[in-house]
Protein backbone atom coordinates (compact mmCIF):
# COMPACT_ATOMS: atom_id res chain seq x y z
CA UNK A 1 0.00 0.00 0.00
CA UNK A 2 2.17 2.87 -1.29
CA UNK A 3 1.97 6.31 -2.66
CA UNK A 4 0.91 5.02 -5.74
CA UNK A 5 -2.56 4.22 -4.72
CA UNK A 6 -3.21 6.88 -2.36
CA UNK A 7 -2.25 9.86 -4.50
CA UNK A 8 -4.42 10.29 -7.90
CA UNK A 9 -3.58 12.13 -11.10
CA UNK A 10 -4.55 15.68 -11.84
CA UNK A 11 -2.72 16.24 -14.92
CA UNK A 12 0.42 17.08 -14.02
CA UNK A 13 3.55 16.17 -15.93
CA UNK A 14 5.07 12.77 -15.29
CA UNK A 15 8.92 12.73 -15.07
CA UNK A 16 9.87 11.16 -18.85
CA UNK A 17 12.70 8.81 -17.71
CA UNK A 18 10.05 7.21 -15.71
CA UNK A 19 10.77 6.30 -11.46
CA UNK A 20 13.32 7.87 -9.98
CA UNK A 21 16.03 4.98 -8.95
CA UNK A 22 16.94 4.64 -4.73
CA UNK A 23 20.56 5.90 -6.05
CA UNK A 24 19.65 8.78 -7.65
CA UNK A 25 17.01 9.91 -4.45
CA UNK A 26 19.88 12.21 -2.89
CA UNK A 27 19.16 14.65 -5.63
CA UNK A 28 15.60 15.00 -4.80
CA UNK A 29 13.61 16.86 -6.73
CA UNK A 30 16.36 18.39 -8.66
CA UNK A 31 16.44 15.20 -10.72
CA UNK A 32 13.22 16.84 -12.29
CA UNK A 33 15.26 19.59 -13.89
CA UNK A 34 17.13 17.42 -16.10
CA UNK A 35 14.07 15.90 -17.10
CA UNK A 36 12.67 16.90 -20.96
CA UNK A 37 8.89 16.05 -20.33
CA UNK A 38 8.82 18.69 -17.33
CA UNK A 39 9.69 21.52 -18.86
CA UNK A 40 7.97 22.36 -22.21
CA UNK A 41 6.36 25.78 -22.73
CA UNK A 42 9.80 26.80 -22.01
CA UNK A 43 8.83 30.39 -24.02
CA UNK A 44 5.41 30.65 -22.06
CA UNK A 45 7.24 30.11 -18.96
CA UNK A 46 9.98 33.07 -19.88
CA UNK A 47 7.61 35.47 -20.80
CA UNK A 48 6.00 35.11 -17.40
CA UNK A 49 9.20 35.96 -16.01
CA UNK A 50 9.41 38.93 -18.01
CA UNK A 51 5.70 40.23 -17.42
CA UNK A 52 6.43 39.51 -13.26
CA UNK A 53 9.48 41.34 -14.10
CA UNK A 54 7.28 44.30 -15.03
CA UNK A 55 4.92 43.83 -12.63
CA UNK A 56 7.22 44.38 -9.69
CA UNK A 57 9.77 46.94 -11.21
CA UNK A 58 7.10 48.64 -13.30
CA UNK A 59 9.52 50.72 -15.23
CA UNK A 60 7.20 52.93 -16.66
CA UNK A 61 7.48 54.47 -13.44
CA UNK A 62 11.18 54.85 -13.03
CA UNK A 63 12.13 55.87 -16.37
CA UNK A 64 9.91 58.07 -18.71
CA UNK A 65 10.73 56.71 -21.64
CA UNK A 66 8.43 54.29 -23.19
CA UNK A 67 5.87 55.30 -20.15
CA UNK A 68 2.95 55.17 -22.99
CA UNK A 69 4.00 51.96 -23.98
CA UNK A 70 2.00 49.21 -22.55
CA UNK A 71 5.23 46.58 -22.25
CA UNK A 72 3.52 44.29 -19.05
CA UNK A 73 0.13 44.32 -21.68
CA UNK A 74 1.98 43.09 -24.60
CA UNK A 75 4.48 41.00 -22.36
CA UNK A 76 1.17 39.08 -21.30
CA UNK A 77 -0.17 38.54 -24.70
CA UNK A 78 2.99 36.76 -25.68
CA UNK A 79 3.14 34.57 -22.64
CA UNK A 80 -0.89 33.80 -23.26
CA UNK A 81 0.48 32.79 -26.95
CA UNK A 82 3.57 31.13 -26.48
CA UNK A 83 1.06 28.92 -23.56
CA UNK A 84 -1.36 28.18 -26.48
CA UNK A 85 0.90 27.25 -29.26
CA UNK A 86 2.87 24.95 -26.58
CA UNK A 87 -0.17 23.42 -25.35
CA UNK A 88 -1.66 22.38 -29.24
CA UNK A 89 1.80 21.87 -30.25
CA UNK A 90 3.12 19.61 -27.47
CA UNK A 91 -0.79 18.07 -26.16
CA UNK A 92 0.05 19.42 -23.01
CA UNK A 93 -2.61 18.82 -20.14
CA UNK A 94 -4.45 21.49 -18.41
CA UNK A 95 -3.41 20.85 -14.73
CA UNK A 96 -6.44 21.22 -12.81
CA UNK A 97 -5.84 21.29 -9.10
CA UNK A 98 -8.47 22.39 -6.42
CA UNK A 99 -6.88 25.87 -6.54
CA UNK A 100 -8.17 26.28 -9.96
CA UNK A 101 -11.35 25.71 -9.32
CA UNK A 102 -11.81 27.76 -6.25
CA UNK A 103 -10.29 30.72 -8.80
CA UNK A 104 -12.56 29.89 -11.52
CA UNK A 105 -15.17 29.87 -8.77
CA UNK A 106 -14.36 33.36 -7.51
CA UNK A 107 -14.27 34.64 -11.11
CA UNK A 108 -17.71 33.61 -11.74
CA UNK A 109 -19.12 35.02 -8.84
CA UNK A 110 -17.13 38.51 -9.67
CA UNK A 111 -18.40 38.10 -12.92
CA UNK A 112 -22.26 37.22 -11.64
CA UNK A 113 -22.38 40.34 -9.24
CA UNK A 114 -21.61 43.04 -12.19
CA UNK A 115 -25.28 43.31 -13.33
CA UNK A 116 -26.44 43.76 -9.89
CA UNK A 117 -23.45 46.54 -8.49
CA UNK A 118 -23.49 50.11 -7.51
CA UNK A 119 -21.22 51.22 -10.31
CA UNK A 120 -21.79 48.68 -13.45
CA UNK A 121 -19.52 50.42 -15.67
CA UNK A 122 -17.15 50.32 -13.13
CA UNK A 123 -17.15 46.99 -11.76
CA UNK A 124 -17.23 45.80 -15.48
CA UNK A 125 -13.94 47.26 -16.35
CA UNK A 126 -12.21 46.56 -12.80
CA UNK A 127 -13.27 42.60 -13.63
CA UNK A 128 -11.58 43.10 -16.88
CA UNK A 129 -8.32 45.45 -16.29
CA UNK A 130 -7.66 44.41 -12.63
CA UNK A 131 -8.78 40.88 -11.78
CA UNK A 132 -7.97 39.58 -15.67
CA UNK A 133 -4.54 40.24 -15.04
CA UNK A 134 -4.23 38.97 -11.69
CA UNK A 135 -6.30 36.08 -13.12
CA UNK A 136 -3.74 35.38 -16.31
CA UNK A 137 -0.68 35.26 -14.30
CA UNK A 138 -1.93 32.37 -11.67
CA UNK A 139 -3.25 30.48 -14.76
CA UNK A 140 0.18 31.02 -16.12
CA UNK A 141 1.79 29.49 -13.14
CA UNK A 142 -0.15 26.79 -12.42
CA UNK A 143 -0.13 25.74 -16.11
CA UNK A 144 4.02 25.86 -16.45
CA UNK A 145 5.18 26.31 -12.85
CA UNK A 146 5.45 22.77 -11.87
CA UNK A 147 8.60 22.45 -10.63
CA UNK A 148 10.93 23.19 -7.91
CA UNK A 149 13.80 24.62 -10.85
CA UNK A 150 10.94 26.95 -12.36
CA UNK A 151 9.74 27.99 -8.83
CA UNK A 152 13.33 29.08 -7.84
CA UNK A 153 13.37 31.07 -10.85
CA UNK A 154 10.19 33.09 -10.25
CA UNK A 155 11.27 33.09 -6.42
CA UNK A 156 14.65 34.73 -7.89
CA UNK A 157 12.85 37.37 -10.26
CA UNK A 158 11.19 38.21 -7.96
CA UNK A 159 13.27 38.75 -5.15
CA UNK A 160 15.76 40.62 -7.76
CA UNK A 161 12.92 42.89 -8.65
CA UNK A 162 12.19 43.81 -5.05
CA UNK A 163 15.93 45.10 -5.14
CA UNK A 164 16.36 46.79 -8.02
CA UNK A 165 13.34 49.10 -7.28
CA UNK A 166 14.80 49.33 -3.57
CA UNK A 167 17.98 50.18 -4.63
CA UNK A 168 16.87 52.74 -7.26
CA UNK A 169 14.75 54.51 -4.09
CA UNK A 170 17.70 54.53 -1.95
CA UNK A 171 20.31 55.63 -3.98
CA UNK A 172 18.27 58.02 -5.88
CA UNK A 173 16.31 60.30 -2.90
CA UNK A 174 15.04 62.54 -5.28
CA UNK A 175 14.59 60.67 -7.99
CA UNK A 176 11.34 59.59 -6.72
CA UNK A 177 7.94 61.37 -6.34
CA UNK A 178 5.79 59.81 -3.61
CA UNK A 179 6.62 61.05 -0.47
CA UNK A 180 3.79 61.67 2.15
CA UNK A 181 2.47 64.79 3.10
CA UNK A 182 4.35 63.80 6.40
CA UNK A 183 7.67 63.19 5.32
CA UNK A 184 7.03 59.29 5.35
CA UNK A 185 8.50 57.28 2.53
CA UNK A 186 6.57 55.53 -0.17
CA UNK A 187 9.10 54.56 -2.53
CA UNK A 188 9.62 55.15 -6.20
CA UNK A 189 6.57 53.52 -7.96
CA UNK A 190 3.06 52.93 -7.21
CA UNK A 191 3.45 49.17 -6.86
CA UNK A 192 4.78 47.16 -4.12
CA UNK A 193 6.57 50.09 -2.44
CA UNK A 194 3.66 51.87 -1.81
CA UNK A 195 1.85 52.62 1.18
CA UNK A 196 0.79 49.09 3.04
CA UNK A 197 1.73 47.24 -0.06
CA UNK A 198 5.49 47.12 1.05
CA UNK A 199 4.76 45.00 4.48
CA UNK A 200 2.91 42.58 2.26
CA UNK A 201 5.59 42.44 -0.22
CA UNK A 202 8.27 41.96 2.54
CA UNK A 203 6.55 39.80 4.87
CA UNK A 204 5.77 37.35 2.07
CA UNK A 205 9.27 37.12 0.36
CA UNK A 206 11.45 36.67 3.33
CA UNK A 207 10.88 33.61 4.06
CA UNK A 208 12.14 32.77 0.30
CA UNK A 209 15.15 34.73 0.85
CA UNK A 210 15.57 33.21 4.50
CA UNK A 211 15.31 29.62 2.07
CA UNK A 212 18.15 30.60 -0.45
CA UNK A 213 20.53 31.96 1.80
CA UNK A 214 20.27 28.31 3.86
CA UNK A 215 21.25 26.96 0.31
CA UNK A 216 23.56 29.35 -0.62
CA UNK A 217 26.81 28.37 -1.31
CA UNK A 218 27.55 31.40 -3.49
CA UNK A 219 29.32 34.36 -1.71
CA UNK A 220 28.01 36.66 -4.69
CA UNK A 221 24.48 35.20 -3.95
CA UNK A 222 24.66 35.59 -0.74
CA UNK A 223 25.57 39.31 -0.74
CA UNK A 224 22.55 39.93 -2.99
CA UNK A 225 20.52 38.59 -0.57
CA UNK A 226 21.68 40.20 2.59
CA UNK A 227 21.91 43.66 0.65
CA UNK A 228 18.16 43.02 -0.10
CA UNK A 229 17.25 42.17 3.60
CA UNK A 230 19.42 45.32 4.29
CA UNK A 231 17.31 47.60 2.24
CA UNK A 232 14.17 46.12 3.10
CA UNK A 233 14.91 46.93 6.69
CA UNK A 234 15.69 50.67 5.73
CA UNK A 235 12.76 51.20 3.52
CA UNK A 236 10.47 49.73 6.15
CA UNK A 237 11.35 52.20 8.98
CA UNK A 238 11.22 55.03 6.66
CA UNK A 239 7.37 54.34 5.79
CA UNK A 240 7.33 54.71 9.22
CA UNK A 241 3.93 52.21 9.16
CA UNK A 242 2.34 50.24 11.85
CA UNK A 243 1.00 47.69 9.74
CA UNK A 244 4.18 46.68 8.01
CA UNK A 245 6.25 46.74 10.79
CA UNK A 246 3.81 44.52 12.20
CA UNK A 247 3.68 42.23 9.39
CA UNK A 248 7.36 41.81 9.07
CA UNK A 249 8.00 41.28 12.35
CA UNK A 250 5.62 38.18 12.13
CA UNK A 251 7.29 37.03 9.63
CA UNK A 252 10.59 36.72 10.90
CA UNK A 253 8.73 35.05 14.25
CA UNK A 254 7.46 32.84 11.97
CA UNK A 255 10.94 32.56 9.97
CA UNK A 256 12.82 31.94 13.47
CA UNK A 257 9.96 29.03 14.79
CA UNK A 258 9.72 27.27 11.23
CA UNK A 259 13.25 27.50 9.90
CA UNK A 260 16.33 29.00 12.05
CA UNK A 261 15.94 26.36 15.39
CA UNK A 262 18.06 23.68 13.79
CA UNK A 263 21.37 23.94 12.38
CA UNK A 264 24.22 26.29 13.58
CA UNK A 265 23.96 28.19 10.52
CA UNK A 266 20.45 28.92 10.76
CA UNK A 267 20.64 30.35 14.23
CA UNK A 268 23.56 32.48 13.31
CA UNK A 269 20.95 34.13 10.74
CA UNK A 270 18.63 34.51 12.73
CA UNK A 271 21.05 36.66 15.21
CA UNK A 272 22.25 38.72 12.47
CA UNK A 273 19.17 39.89 11.28
CA UNK A 274 17.72 40.22 14.47
CA UNK A 275 20.68 42.67 15.34
CA UNK A 276 20.18 44.51 11.94
CA UNK A 277 16.55 44.75 12.68
CA UNK A 278 17.87 46.37 15.64
CA UNK A 279 19.96 48.84 14.08
CA UNK A 280 17.88 49.86 11.87
CA UNK A 281 15.26 50.59 13.93
CA UNK A 282 16.88 52.76 16.84
CA UNK A 283 18.56 54.56 13.36
CA UNK A 284 15.23 55.40 12.52
CA UNK A 285 13.61 58.83 12.02
CA UNK A 286 11.69 60.44 14.32
CA UNK A 287 8.15 60.18 12.47
CA UNK A 288 8.84 56.10 12.66
CA UNK A 289 8.54 56.24 16.34
CA UNK A 290 6.12 58.85 16.53
CA UNK A 291 3.92 56.91 14.94
CA UNK A 292 4.61 53.59 16.33
CA UNK A 293 4.34 54.81 20.02
CA UNK A 294 0.64 54.77 19.28
CA UNK A 295 0.72 50.67 19.33
CA UNK A 296 1.78 50.90 23.17
CA UNK A 297 -0.02 54.16 24.12
CA UNK A 298 -3.34 53.73 25.84
CA UNK A 299 -6.16 55.65 25.33
CA UNK A 300 -5.25 57.40 21.68
CA UNK A 301 -8.45 59.66 21.89
CA UNK A 302 -6.81 61.15 25.65
CA UNK A 303 -3.47 62.45 24.02
CA UNK A 304 -2.63 66.03 23.35
CA UNK A 305 -2.41 65.76 19.24
CA UNK A 306 0.63 67.66 19.62
CA UNK A 307 2.78 65.89 17.41
CA UNK A 308 1.39 65.42 13.50
CA UNK A 309 2.37 61.75 12.94
CA UNK A 310 0.05 61.02 16.26
CA UNK A 311 -2.56 63.03 15.50
CA UNK A 312 -2.20 61.36 12.04
CA UNK A 313 -2.05 57.95 13.46
CA UNK A 314 -4.90 58.33 15.24
CA UNK A 315 -7.14 59.64 13.06
CA UNK A 316 -6.28 56.87 10.42
CA UNK A 317 -7.12 54.17 12.97
CA UNK A 318 -10.72 55.77 13.96
CA UNK A 319 -11.35 55.69 9.70
CA UNK A 320 -10.29 52.77 9.53
CA UNK A 321 -12.61 51.47 12.53
CA UNK A 322 -15.79 53.10 10.65
CA UNK A 323 -14.53 51.69 7.18
CA UNK A 324 -15.00 48.18 8.78
CA UNK A 325 -18.18 48.24 9.82
CA UNK A 326 -18.70 49.99 7.03
CA UNK A 327 -18.22 46.99 4.75
CA UNK A 328 -19.70 44.85 7.56
CA UNK A 329 -22.95 46.93 6.54
CA UNK A 330 -22.85 46.76 3.04
CA UNK A 331 -22.02 42.85 3.10
CA UNK A 332 -25.16 42.25 5.29
CA UNK A 333 -27.02 44.42 2.85
CA UNK A 334 -26.08 42.54 -0.60
CA UNK A 335 -24.78 38.92 0.92
CA UNK A 336 -24.83 36.79 -1.97
CA UNK A 337 -23.11 39.32 -4.66
CA UNK A 338 -22.19 42.50 -2.75
CA UNK A 339 -22.24 45.51 -4.13
CA UNK A 340 -19.67 44.77 -7.09
CA UNK A 341 -16.40 43.95 -7.75
CA UNK A 342 -14.03 47.78 -6.80
CA UNK A 343 -17.23 49.32 -5.93
CA UNK A 344 -16.93 49.88 -2.26
CA UNK A 345 -14.72 52.99 -2.84
CA UNK A 346 -17.29 53.84 -4.93
CA UNK A 347 -20.55 53.32 -3.18
CA UNK A 348 -18.82 54.34 0.37
CA UNK A 349 -17.80 57.88 -1.48
CA UNK A 350 -20.97 58.63 -3.27
CA UNK A 351 -23.54 57.91 0.05
CA UNK A 352 -21.24 59.41 2.81
CA UNK A 353 -20.82 62.45 -0.18
CA UNK A 354 -17.34 63.48 1.21
CA UNK A 355 -14.38 63.00 -0.78
CA UNK A 356 -12.76 62.02 2.27
CA UNK A 357 -14.85 58.57 2.62
CA UNK A 358 -13.69 57.48 -1.17
CA UNK A 359 -11.54 54.18 0.30
CA UNK A 360 -10.97 51.30 0.12
CA UNK A 361 -12.18 48.55 3.01
CA UNK A 362 -8.26 48.19 4.43
CA UNK A 363 -9.55 44.45 4.99
CA UNK A 364 -9.30 41.91 2.79
CA UNK A 365 -12.01 39.75 3.52
CA UNK A 366 -14.58 42.54 4.42
CA UNK A 367 -13.22 43.70 0.98
CA UNK A 368 -14.62 40.18 -0.44
CA UNK A 369 -17.68 39.97 1.40
CA UNK A 370 -18.84 43.43 0.90
CA UNK A 371 -18.27 43.53 -2.93
CA UNK A 372 -18.50 40.27 -4.05
CA UNK A 373 -20.93 38.33 -1.47
CA UNK A 374 -20.62 36.39 1.12
CA UNK A 375 -20.28 32.73 -0.99
CA UNK A 376 -17.00 34.26 -2.69
CA UNK A 377 -15.42 35.03 0.68
CA UNK A 378 -16.05 31.34 1.76
CA UNK A 379 -14.41 30.67 -1.78
CA UNK A 380 -11.45 32.37 -0.71
CA UNK A 381 -11.77 31.28 2.82
CA UNK A 382 -11.27 27.51 1.08
CA UNK A 383 -8.71 28.46 -1.24
CA UNK A 384 -6.37 29.66 1.70
CA UNK A 385 -6.75 26.49 3.76
CA UNK A 386 -6.42 24.33 0.72
CA UNK A 387 -3.01 25.93 0.15
CA UNK A 388 -2.15 25.53 3.66
CA UNK A 389 -3.30 21.96 4.17
CA UNK A 390 -1.27 21.02 1.57
CA UNK A 391 1.99 22.70 2.82
CA UNK A 392 1.55 21.27 6.13
CA UNK A 393 0.84 17.65 4.87
CA UNK A 394 4.54 18.37 2.50
CA UNK A 395 6.64 19.67 6.10
CA UNK A 396 5.13 16.39 7.76
CA UNK A 397 5.67 13.77 5.37
CA UNK A 398 9.21 15.35 4.35
CA UNK A 399 10.25 15.81 7.81
CA UNK A 400 13.71 13.60 8.63
CA UNK A 401 13.89 13.08 4.58
CA UNK A 402 16.91 14.65 3.70
CA UNK A 403 16.17 13.98 -0.27
CA UNK A 404 13.38 16.37 0.38
CA UNK A 405 14.64 19.52 1.77
CA UNK A 406 14.32 22.11 -0.81
CA UNK A 407 11.04 20.66 -1.09
CA UNK A 408 10.18 21.24 2.74
CA UNK A 409 12.06 24.21 2.77
CA UNK A 410 9.92 25.59 -0.48
CA UNK A 411 6.46 24.75 1.70
CA UNK A 412 7.72 26.07 4.79
CA UNK A 413 8.14 29.52 3.10
CA UNK A 414 4.82 28.94 1.00
CA UNK A 415 3.02 28.37 4.25
CA UNK A 416 5.02 31.21 6.35
CA UNK A 417 4.08 33.76 3.83
CA UNK A 418 0.25 32.80 3.47
CA UNK A 419 0.00 32.95 7.19
CA UNK A 420 1.56 36.70 7.08
CA UNK A 421 -0.88 37.33 4.24
CA UNK A 422 -3.75 36.68 6.03
CA UNK A 423 -2.23 38.91 8.55
CA UNK A 424 -1.64 41.45 6.48
CA UNK A 425 -5.39 40.97 4.85
CA UNK A 426 -6.80 42.45 8.23
CA UNK A 427 -4.99 45.69 7.63
CA UNK A 428 -5.07 46.13 3.40
CA UNK A 429 -7.42 45.02 0.78
CA UNK A 430 -5.44 43.43 -1.08
CA UNK A 431 -8.42 40.42 -2.31
CA UNK A 432 -7.75 40.96 -6.08
CA UNK A 433 -4.14 42.01 -6.37
CA UNK A 434 -1.62 39.32 -7.68
CA UNK A 435 0.72 39.13 -4.36
CA UNK A 436 -1.35 36.15 -2.98
CA UNK A 437 -1.87 34.26 -6.03
CA UNK A 438 1.66 34.35 -6.96
CA UNK A 439 1.69 32.01 -3.46
CA UNK A 440 -1.42 29.92 -4.74
CA UNK A 441 0.22 29.39 -7.94
CA UNK A 442 3.75 28.84 -6.29
CA UNK A 443 2.52 26.10 -4.05
CA UNK A 444 0.77 24.21 -6.91
CA UNK A 445 4.25 23.96 -8.10
CA UNK A 446 5.56 22.36 -5.01
CA UNK A 447 2.60 20.03 -3.96
CA UNK A 448 3.34 18.98 -7.63
CA UNK A 449 6.93 18.15 -7.21
CA UNK A 450 5.65 16.34 -3.73
CA UNK A 451 3.48 14.25 -5.44
CA UNK A 452 5.74 13.03 -7.98
CA UNK A 453 8.15 12.46 -5.10
CA UNK A 454 6.10 10.36 -3.72
CA UNK A 455 4.82 8.32 -7.05
CA UNK A 456 8.58 7.69 -7.19
CA UNK A 457 9.14 7.01 -3.29
CA UNK A 458 6.31 3.70 -3.89
CA UNK A 459 8.36 2.46 -5.97
CA UNK A 460 11.40 2.25 -3.64
CA UNK A 461 12.63 -0.77 -1.64
CA UNK A 462 10.16 -1.20 1.40
CA UNK A 463 12.47 -0.36 3.73
CA UNK A 464 12.91 3.46 2.25
CA UNK A 465 9.32 3.93 1.48
CA UNK A 466 8.15 2.26 4.69
CA UNK A 467 8.82 5.33 6.86
CA UNK A 468 6.32 7.41 4.87
CA UNK A 469 4.10 5.17 3.65
CA UNK A 470 3.44 4.94 7.30
CA UNK A 471 3.95 8.31 8.45
CA UNK A 472 0.75 8.91 5.60
CA UNK A 473 -1.11 6.77 6.82
CA UNK A 474 -0.48 7.16 10.96
CA UNK A 475 -1.65 11.38 10.06
CA UNK A 476 -4.63 10.13 7.63
CA UNK A 477 -5.10 10.34 4.04
CA UNK A 478 -7.21 13.22 3.45
CA UNK A 479 -4.57 15.20 3.43
CA UNK A 480 -3.26 14.01 -0.17
CA UNK A 481 -6.33 14.04 -1.64
CA UNK A 482 -7.50 16.77 -4.16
Amino acid sequence: MGYLKTIPSRGFPRPGAGPVAPADAAGGADIEAHDASLHKAGAAFFFLLVFTFLLFVRPHELVRAGQHIPWAQMVAVLAIGSYAIARFQASMPLIWTKEVFLVLGLTFLFTAGIPFAFWRSYALKFLTDDWLKTLIIFFLLTQTVYTLDRARKLMWVILLSETLVMAYTILNPAGFNYTSSDGRMTGANRGFLSGNSLGVAVATTLPFLIMFLLRSRSWIRTAVLVGTFGMMMWILVQTASRSNLLEVMLSLGLIYLYMLRRSAKAKMLGVVFAASLLVFVLAAPGIFWSRISTLYRAGLANLVDTDTAVSSASASEAQRKKLFWRSIEYTLESPLLGCGIGNFEKKSGTTEEKASEWMGTHNTFTQISSETGIPALVLFLMLIATIVRKMREIIRVSRDKPEMQELRLFAISTLISVYCFCFAGFFAHLAYDYYFYYLAGISVAVYGTFERHMKNAGLAPAAESAPAVRGGLRNGRRGLRP
